[in-house]
């Protein structure tokens, strides 16, 4: 499993099943036409780099929930809306589906809040967070 693109699918297919979240992206948010979007909710996945054991490899990522608002009264709703998917991809990753995938949560994650940001008005959270996963080289030696 602990490849960057076998774990990369395992989140990307757990977001995209979340019921909080419509699509989901990849990569440098600056190269996201958040203009032309509309297929909102969406969680965005930036990797950050990766560190490796003798048998793991523990990867970095800021995983961004985001949602827009039509009202200002939707500003709350919103926002809890996209903090309970963030809380459901953290307790995948620590007990669920995803731990069961060998993508293991390694420690806190930090979450920061996302309001009015970029053109079109997104509201949500970040989490910053290391997971672990088995490191499967063959013998290099």
């Amino acid at each position: 499993m602990g490849t960057f693109k076998n774990t990369l699918s395992e989140i990307t297919t757990w977001l995209n099943g979340n019921g909080e979240i419509n699509s989901t992206s990849f990569g440098d948010i600056n190269e996201l036409d958040l203009d032309k979007a509309t297929n909102f909710p969406i969680a965005h996945i930036i990797p950050l780099g990766f560190s490796s054991g003798e048998n793991l490899v523990a990867y970095n990522y800021q995983i961004l929930f985001l949602d827009n608002k039509h009202t200002q009264d939707e500003v709350i709703d919103v926002l809890d809306r996209m903090a309970t998917a963030a809380q459901q991809f953290v307790k995948a990753m620590s007990t669920g589906s995803l731990y069961g995938s060998n993508i293991q949560v390694t420690a806190d994650q930090s979450t920061d809040i996302i309001y009015d940001q970029y053109q079109n008005r997104l509201y949500g959270w970040t989490i910053s967070l290391t997971y672990n996963t088995p490191l499967e080289l063959e013998n290099c030696g």
